[in-house]
């Protein structure tokens, strides 16, 4: 009998015995590998989206803008590639804005403001920063207005005809205000991407005509604007992309501060 239970028994420890050598292996690979999954949970979320890639093609344009101000101000086609820059900044101010001003955006618009003023001694309207803030002041306040195209169309409208008395006051006027309210449609309206897209940049065409261009400059505006719609539109703004360029579109506000002022010194 004690031979009999013997030998069930031994077995049984056997089994146990390799169960757990099993799963002590299981675990250490899990926890070696830890480390792994960890990096690899926090470079997806780290990882560019086509939001940031338009974001970064407009911070390209907008140096090109820049340079053709300040160096080759009489060579229009670099003023007319900048023109994409700012309908993409805007909208996407609009876009992604959450509950509360961005303390931050006021801060770095107001010193640079008092640097082209003190240092340069270049007498100027406030910069686009300022218009920004400005214009997420003013979504804080009739957000709860803004959620619909139908609700804030009028809106619109109105922020686009006050432009003509605003925009030597801040930069770009109201006109900026008015994309970011078209920004904050589309995110809370999905349905109207497409036609806030299409008047943001029948915005941008018509506030580029301040800069007296030629027909056939105007013709070349309109047709850069078009492609910069199908451009917009091609992908979902969340949709990832391979190349990484989030660390150039997070740190926009950086880089503009920073390009802007070494030009205007140079």
């Amino acid at each position: 009998m004690l031979n009999r239970l013997h030998k069930i028994i031994r077995p049984t420890q056997a089994n146990s015995e390799k169960s757990s050598v099993t799963t002590s292996i299981s675990n250490l690979k899990t926890s070696h590998f830890d480390w792994l999954y960890k990096y690899a949970s926090i470079a997806n979320t780290t990882q560019a989206n086509y939001q940031d890639s338009l974001k970064t093609m407009a911070m390209i344009t907008m140096i090109i803008d820049h340079i053709g101000v300040y160096f080759y101000p009489k060579q229009p086609l670099l003023r007319i590639i900048g023109r994409t820059a700012m309908p993409v900044f805007c909208f996407f101010a609009g876009y992604n804005y959450k509950n509360q001003p961005k303390w931050n955006i006021l801060f770095v618009g107001l010193l640079m403001f008092i640097f082209s003023i003190f240092i340069i001694q270049h007498s100027a309207s406030a910069n686009i920063l300022i218009t920004i803030f400005i214009g997420q002041c003013y979504i804080t306040c009739l957000q709860q207005h803004l959620k619909s195209f139908s609700m804030a169309f009028w809106q619109v409208l109105i922020l686009i005809l006050a432009t003509y008395f605003t925009q030597n006051q801040f930069e770009y006027g109201t006109a900026a205000i008015a994309i970011m309210v078209l920004g904050y449609i589309a995110q809370h309206d999905k349905k109207t991407l497409k036609d806030t897209v299409i008047i943001t940049l029948m915005i941008t065409f018509c506030h580029s005509l301040i800069f007296n261009f030629s027909n056939k400059l105007c013709i070349l505006t309109a047709l850069l604007l078009t492609f910069q719609y199908i451009v917009m539109l091609r992908y979902p703004f969340e949709k990832m992309v391979k190349i990484n360029t989030r660390w150039i579109s997070r740190n926009a506000l950086y880089i503009y501060a920073l390009h802007l002022s070494i030009i205007q010194l140079l």
